[in-house]
């Protein structure tokens, strides 16, 4: 009897310790440009809607700066390059004095102009610079009304 309950006390030793052995955490391992909203990078909305515009960026580095630049695009070409863009937002964390950090969350919203022809797109491209690695990101908004 006694060697079963010693076997029994054993086993649950060795559980409890493989159990207690796993890291939880709640943080989400992201991308380095996580798209939060919209949540794709080709989002459908119509002429005169705001779009609320919900980024997180994160690396192994101190960030730099980070920037969005939008620009409409007529011409309807897949390969589109910016021209012209405007700058939806912009932060340098070099002269602002912060504590460096790893993560920045951007939270914003866009108003899609109603005078954008039907189909038309605002391509957006964010960007941000760590160190010497530059990472980028594109998502466009389609008018479909």
């Amino acid at each position: 009897m006694k060697k079963i309950t010693f076997a029994l006390l054993t086993i649950a030793l060795i559980a409890f310790a493989i159990s207690s052995c796993k890291k939880e955490t709640t943080e989400t391992i992201l991308e380095p440009i996580t798209l939060v909203s919209p949540d794709s990078t080709t989002v459908f909305i119509k002429r005169g809607t705001t779009q609320k515009i919900d980024i997180k960026y994160t690396t192994d580095r101190p960030i730099n700066y980070v920037q969005i630049l939008y620009e409409v695009d007529t011409t309807g070409d897949a390969n589109h390059v910016y021209t012209y863009p405007d700058t939806l937002f912009y932060l340098n964390f070099d002269s602002t004095g912060a504590a460096p950090s790893n993560k920045y969350n951007y939270v914003g919203a866009y108003t899609l102009p109603d005078t954008i022809k039907l189909f038309d797109k605002v391509r957006f491209k964010t960007t941000f610079k760590a160190q010497k690695l530059i990472y980028p990101k594109e998502f466009k908004i389609v008018a479909n009304g």
